[in-house]
């Protein structure tokens, strides 16, 4: 398990770096690595924009062989009033371009945010590689072509104790 504790922007491109490591090093594809530095880079970011601080927790999964990331992102910021509106592309109340959380629930496998106004907030997602099965096929021209099967992880846990 990765800890990080976000209070900077440079603690953003660490983060990122570590993490994208740990993807990599679980044999996850370059679109998944991408996905994983996408996902800790919003998340992190947030973090500074909204709260000033909080932390990013980051641990491998395995389930049925198939190696996965999970990301928590944790802080005592001012919360959201309204989750679904702030999922919205283009809503924004710092003036970006309203984008970020929409990207981590679109390139995440799962996603989760709650949220409480004045008490802070906690993103989670799941990004897992898929287990490829490789199938031949024809396309129009009558030429061979393959494809992939995949099947992806249905749940998921992250446990960990925290003071107060």
């Amino acid at each position: 398990m990765l800890h990080f504790r976000i209070s900077d922007p440079s603690e953003v491109a660490s983060a990122r770096r570590r993490v994208t490591e740990l993807a990599q090093s679980l044999g996850l594809t370059a679109t998944d690595v991408g996905n994983v530095a996408l996902i800790v880079t919003e998340m992190s970011t947030n973090i500074i924009k909204h709260a000033l601080r909080g932390e990013l927790i980051a641990q491998e999964t395995v389930r049925n062989q198939t190696n996965g990331i999970e990301l928590l992102a944790l802080d005592t910021g001012p919360g959201m009033a309204n989750v679904a509106e702030c999922l919205r592309d283009g809503y924004s109340t710092a003036g970006s371009s309203g984008t970020g959380l929409g990207a981590i629930v679109r390139t995440s496998t799962l996603a989760e945010i709650f949220s409480l106004p004045g008490r802070g907030t906690a993103v989670f997602a799941r990004i897992v590689g898929r287990q490829v099965s490789q199938l031949q096929f024809k396309n129009d021209h009558n030429e061979p072509r393959s494809a992939t099967v995949t099947e992806e992880f249905t749940t998921g846990v992250v446990s960990i104790a925290k003071t107060g």
